[in-house]
């Protein structure tokens, strides 16, 4: 198997907080590494995500 090319500590290295959400995080990592992109686009993708679903986490309260 393919060895990650974003994995945990670049998620909290990049500011993101190990959550209940964390895990779908790594396994999207996992998803961009099979699908040929490299590290820097997948870090940048993921942390969209993670803003995204912030701002819907801060909206519900």
């Amino acid at each position: 198997m393919a060895r990650p090319h974003v994995m945990g500590r670049d998620l909290t290295a990049a500011g993101i907080q190990p959550s209940e959400r964390f895990s779908d995080y790594l396994a999207l990592a996992h998803t961009l590494r099979l699908s040929g992109v490299d590290k820097a686009e997948a870090l940048k993708q993921i942390l969209a995500v993670e803003r995204k679903d912030r701002r819907k986490t801060l909206s519900k309260q």
